[in-house]
């Protein structure tokens, strides 16, 4: 088997590790994060509008524009786009907006209240 292998190192301990089967050939799946099995992967960014030129100026498929999520809830305000890897896995790049002020999660001061 030979392979090329890299990791990315995504800060707080959490690396992603990427690899590409060069031999023996492999029957290639055909991914889509719509259906049961599919897969995809999620990365934060912090300026949509650069990757999205970058990508392209490499010639990276993208099946998209970066979008902004219009819906209620906790993706309201997100920018996201789908990419594709080499081959052909979904690569989701998400932008959240700056809230300004700290965030407080109700559920983390109750159990931080708890422990006290």
């Amino acid at each position: 088997m030979r392979l090329l292998w890299g990791e990315v190192d995504l800060g707080g301990g959490q690396i992603l590790e990427l690899l590409q089967y060069l031999s023996p050939d492999g029957e290639p799946l055909t991914p889509d994060p719509a259906r049961p099995g599919g897969t995809h992967i999620g990365l934060r960014v912090s300026d949509i509008d650069a990757m999205y030129l970058r990508l392209s100026q490499a010639g990276v498929p993208i099946r998209s524009k970066p979008v902004e999520i219009q819906e209620e809830g906790d993706w309201l305000g997100v920018r996201c786009l789908y990419a594709s890897d080499p081959d052909g896995v979904t690569i989701e790049l998400v932008e959240r907006p700056v809230v300004p002020g700290p965030v407080v999660v109700p559920d983390l001061e109750a159990a931080r209240s708890d422990q006290g």
